[in-house]
């Protein structure tokens, strides 16, 4: 009994990660080179936090694009395809909490990975700089916006972080 369903648990995986190598991600990964900035700067942050490059991404970007074959940069917390931080979000008006895949990204990240938008806008640096003050500045996908109740992109109030995340 247990060996089937290991064996059965294999089969998922193996097809999952099948899925997700054949998947058209939107974006082509033979033309973009991810480094991993922001968790090897984790460590740095302990010992010497003004050398955190977390914090400095726009000052690496402007040095990475110095150089002539990069073409553009864009700065997200996570590799694209992976693993994603979760958060819990409310629609305006609902107590519904709901747990929601999320990444930081940068004001280049919709330009770089070519994403059409259905409503509204990319985000602006001023947007994320401003974040402190005005709360978070958010885009969604159409998934998400299912999970709201929402059938038409740009029609919801943009959607509380709750207490609980």
């Amino acid at each position: 009994m247990v060996s089937t369903a290991f064996i059965i648990g294999t089969l998922v995986v193996f097809e999952q990660l099948s899925c997700i190598r054949s998947k058209d991600l939107g974006f082509r990964k033979d033309r973009t080179m991810p480094m991993p900035i922001w968790f090897q700067s984790r460590k740095v942050h302990i010992a010497n936090p003004d050398q955190d490059l977390r914090f400095r991404h726009r000052e690496v970007k402007a040095q990475f694009e110095q150089h002539s074959n990069i073409l553009g940069s864009t700065s997200n917390r996570f590799y694209q395809g992976a693993l994603v931080a979760n958060g819990v979000f409310q629609a305006e008006g609902s107590t519904e909490n709901m747990r929601i895949g999320y990444t930081d990204v940068d004001e280049d990240f919709v330009a770089f990975f070519g994403l059409q938008l259905l409503a509204g806008r990319a985000l602006r640096y001023e947007d994320l700089a401003d974040q402190e003050e005005k709360g978070r500045a958010l885009m969604i996908n159409e998934s998400a916006m299912r999970r709201f109740g929402w059938s038409d992109p740009g029609s919801g109030s943009p959607p509380i972080r709750s207490e609980r995340s």
